[in-house]
């Protein structure tokens, strides 16, 4: 007898277990952008230090082309919102055909 696996379905299961933000080691990491910039011909600069920001986007803009600054931030914190939308809702249109659908 015969069996077929799925690699896709494997793969599916074997994401399930851990989030996909982290490695095989189950660690968590995170990609050089800064070197994939580079790598296509941009300037990619990495900022661990909010010390350092002022000073690599002075850079960035002096430079007059296109820069990539990767900011690495603290995945713990949360920014704080700018607000929110307080919109009214929406009324459901009329149908093209027919009368509106009540539940009884």
């Amino acid at each position: 007898m015969r069996s077929a696996t799925c690699n896709t379905a494997i793969s599916t299961a074997a994401n399930t277990e851990r989030p996909s933000n982290q490695g095989a080691n189950a660690a968590p990491y995170n990609p050089d952008f800064a070197a994939w910039a580079r790598a296509a011909g941009v300037a990619g600069y990495t900022v661990t230090r909010s010390e350092d920001f002022a000073a690599t986007l002075e850079e960035a803009v002096r430079l007059n082309r296109p820069v990539l600054i990767d900011v690495h931030v603290d995945a713990d914190i949360r920014p704080p919102a700018t607000g929110s939308w307080a919109l009214p809702p929406l009324q459901p249109k009329e149908p093209a055909f027919g009368t509106p659908w009540q539940p009884t």
